[in-house]
C-alpha cells in the first residue's frame, strides 16, 4: 500500500477499495493528475457539482451581497456595502460579506483584464492532493464531516494561488485604501493562473474547473476533531 495515499487518513463505505486515488502531497515526481472536491454534503453517484452561480441564485442573500458591490470600481462601493450591510452585522458574522466582497473584487478585474480565464462564480473548485483539501476542509468548511470527491480535471482547468485571497486585510472604514488593496489583490490572483497544472511554486494552489464535474465515486469521509 503506498504511503502517500489517502488510506491512512480516510476511509470509504463498506464494499469499496479502501485506496483513494490521489496523493496526501505532490511529490518529488509531481501530480498524478487527480484532483479532491471537497463539500459538506454526502452526494449520491451521477450528482454533478454546482458552481457558485448555481449553488446561489440571484435572489439568494449571498447573491443579493455579492451584487451589492459588483462590480468593485470605486471606493464608494466599499463605503456603501459597509454602511448598508456589513456595519449592522458583529464582527463575527461578517465572514460571508467579506467572501462576497472578494468575489466581487477577483471577478470584476477578470472581467475588465482577463476575461479568458474562467470565472470563480462558473467554476468547481478543487485541490490537487489531500493535504490541501484537508486545510480547505478544517480551515474553511463548518460541521463536523466534509466530503473529499476524487476526479480528473478536464481541459480548460485553471490553477490559481488562494495564499493571495488569504492575504487580504482591510478596514471598512478606509475605503479608499480598501480598493487599492482590492484592485492589487485581484491582477496579483489573475497573474498567478496558469495552465500547466503540474506546476510548482505557488503556495496554496487551487483548481478551477470547467463544469460538469460528475461524482463518480464514493465521497472520502473525513471527521474533523472534536
Amino acid at each position: 500500500m503506498a504511503s502517500n495515499s489517502f488510506a491512512s487518513y480516510f476511509s470509504r463505505p463498506q464494499g469499496f477499495a479502501l485506496m483513494a486515488h490521489s496523493e496526501v502531497v505532490v511529490g518529488p515526481n509531481g501530480w498524478n493528475g487527480w484532483a479532491a472536491h471537497v463539500s459538506e454534503h454526502n452526494f449520491p453517484l451521477g450528482t454533478q457539482f454546482r458552481p457558485l452561480s448555481a449553488r446561489f441564485p440571484r435572489n439568494s442573500p449571498e447573491m443579493q451581497s455579492y451584487l451589492a458591490v459588483y462590480p468593485l470600481d470605486s471606493p464608494a462601493k466599499i463605503t456603501d456595502y459597509w454602511s448598508n450591510l456589513v456595519r449592522h452585522v458583529p464582527q463575527s458574522d461578517r465572514g460571508s460579506y467579506n467572501t462576497w466582497l472578494t468575489e466581487a473584487a477577483i471577478e470584476t478585474v477578470r472581467r475588465a483584464d482577463y476575461p479568458d480565464l474562467p470565472s470563480r462564480l462558473e467554476s468547481i473548485f478543487a485541490f490537487r492532493c489531500g493535504a490541501e483539501a484537508i486545510r480547505f476542509a478544517c480551515h474553511f468548511r463548518t460541521g463536523q464531516m466534509a466530503y473529499i470527491y476524487e476526479f480528473q480535471p478536464p481541459n480548460g482547468t485553471v490553477m490559481v494561488d488562494m495564499k493571495i485571497w488569504d492575504a487580504g486585510k482591510w478596514d471598512y472604514t478606509q475605503p479608499a485604501a480598501t480598493f487599492e488593496m482590492f484592485v492589487a489583490m485581484g491582477y496579483a490572483y489573475w497573474q498567478s493562473a496558469t495552465n500547466d497544472l503540474t506546476a510548482r511554486g505557488l503556495a496554496r494552489p487551487e483548481l478551477l474547473v470547467p463544469p460538469p464535474v460528475t461524482v463518480i465515486e464514493p465521497a472520502i469521509r473525513f471527521e474533523r476533531e472534536r
